[in-house]
């Protein structure tokens, strides 16, 4: 009878979504995938394939595993309104929501097939517990779910098991991306995953937002054009943003009642992925180096003059009484009063009750000879671990357990994500649709945007483009000023994962 309401829960989801297009997230094919004609544009080759196609993609488990009923331990991650405002990866009940109810159905799915039972403890300190778990030698949980601005920080500190090598995971499969696994790789070691496990990635990824109504009344069209045929660069983007600043209030002042042309964030980091401006270069013994030079300070210059222009919003405004560096940026896009909003595309779910209409837009490239889009995932995304407190002898439990939850993942929870979470709910034009396809294509990371608490903040470089404050106008000698930390920083890091 458990089978056969398990069986009616996971065909209640897929019939939700069989018609639905999806994009896959991986540069990856399965021998077992049904594949289908790719559409070919001059921004990027499409390996478009529908629901139906990804439930035939089935992982290399063992179809005998048998854990006897064993409980297996995660620790994971509660909503906290603030950096993380769904539950990413496990539910406690179904609700009738497309997503919510394929991760409960994919919970259910693995543990029927493994035969375990999924014990799942979640808080908001789900990391800082597991933290202090692991340091004091508790075996307490199995698998953790935690920030990935938490988790990298300390893999330095030997508390995570290399799961490189780990019992059934098969990083051949679509559901490790490429784009992740090469960069949380280092040396041969792989401490933490993350990819179609958790679609956090997914909700965490960069995108522009902009406002149509706003686009119309300045005689601003064509922006989709320019995504599609390779062409919205950095130059066009601030072409399309200049001479929109307005006074709202009359009272000559800049200030918050006014309307601007793009807001000014934290979310800069993005550029060095979208601008394909590598931070370090990996050495033949995996060890890193500092790679920044000419390309990087130009992009600076850009970044800092746009930024300084009368039509970003200004850091003292858009930062002023909020509690997330984002409140002001999201409450004034939704009032009409930004056209371009840079972003993360989870931010879609602030703008439901927003009357004018938008639409998402990618990061734009540095100029027409590059050849594709990139973006990559702010740091409040899922990284998944496994402690060094883990008995060896759950190892093979731990392992299957990880390749189950990703695979399931791929057919069942990232397609209810992305299709009817963001598709159907949020976006309001096929456009963005395509956009969201192009998004995830180019969703990439560099060694430093997932290590970035190791590496003396160097990751944040071209935030201080949105900063007003004078030390931060000539980048040249910024950089070669603190280029020693940084390199203390990488040099201890080398250390680590050369001789661990």
């Amino acid at each position: 009878m458990k089978k056969f309401i398990l069986f009616l829960l996971i065909y209640s989801v897929i019939l939700n979504l069989i018609c639905l297009p999806l994009f896959s997230c991986s540069q990856k094919t399965a021998e077992t995938d049904v594949q289908k004609a790719t559409e070919t544009d001059t921004t990027n080759e499409s390996s478009e394939e529908s629901v139906a196609d990804r439930v035939y993609v089935m992982d290399n488990l063992p179809s005998d595993l048998d854990y006897k009923g064993e409980t297996f331990r995660i620790w994971g991650r509660e909503v906290d309104n603030v950096f993380y405002d769904t539950e990413w990866e496990f539910v406690e009940a179904m609700n009738g929501e497309v997503f919510n109810d394929a991760m409960y159905t994919r919970e259910l799915a693995v543990e029927d097939r493994l035969n375990i039972n999924i014990e799942k403890t979640m808080t908001t300190t789900s990391y800082q517990n597991a933290y202090k778990s692991v340091k004091a030698g508790d075996d307490a949980f199995d698998l953790l779910f935690a920030n990935a601005y938490d988790v990298a920080a300390h893999g330095l500190e030997g508390i995570y098991i290399n799961l490189a090598q780990f019992p059934y995971i098969d990083y051949n499969m679509p559901w490790w991306p490429d784009t992740i696994m090469k960069d949380v790789t280092i040396n041969g070691k792989t401490y933490f995953v993350t990819g179609d496990i958790t679609p956090s990635v997914l909700g965490y990824m960069n995108c522009i937002f902009f406002n149509k109504t706003l686009a119309a009344n300045y005689d601003i069209s064509g922006l989709y054009d320019l995504v599609f045929s390779g062409k919205w660069t950095f130059d066009k983007y601030v072409e399309a943003a200049k001479n929109t600043y307005k006074d709202l209030n009359g009272n000559g002042i800049v200030d918050s009642e006014d309307l601007f042309g793009v807001t000014m964030s934290d979310y800069y980091d993005v550029y060095f992925s979208a601008f394909e401006i590598p931070i370090t270069n990996t050495g033949s013994d995996g060890s890193l180096s500092l790679a920044l030079g000419e390309k990087f300070y130009r992009a600076y210059e850009k970044l800092r003059d746009f930024s300084m222009s009368e039509d970003g919003l200004p850091q003292a405004i858009s930062n002023k009484g909020e509690t997330v560096n984002y409140e002001n940026d999201v409450r004034f896009f939704t009032e009409g009063r930004i056209l371009f909003f840079g972003g993360l595309v989870r931010f879609s779910n602030y703008f439901r009750a927003m009357e004018d209409d938008y639409g998402i837009l990618t990061v734009p490239k540095w100029d027409e000879y590059q050849e594709e889009y990139h973006t990559t995932s702010h740091a409040n995304y899922s990284l998944v671990s496994v402690p060094v407190t883990a008995s060896p002898e759950r190892y093979d439990m731990i392992g299957a357990v990880m390749e189950a939850l990703a695979s399931e993942g791929y057919r069942t929870t990232t397609p209810a994500y992305f299709n009817s979470t963001l598709k159907d709910k949020y976006s309001r034009d096929e456009e963005s649709l395509r956009v969201l396809d192009i998004l995830k294509t180019g969703l990439e990371f560099q060694p430093v945007m997932i290590y970035y608490k190791n590496m003396g903040d160097i990751l944040h470089l071209f935030r201080y483009a949105c900063y007003p404050q004078a030390q931060y106008e000539n980048m040249v000698s910024f950089y070669e000023k603190n280029q020693p930390v940084f390199q203390k920083s990488i040099n201890k890091f080398n250390e680590y994962y050369l001789n661990n």
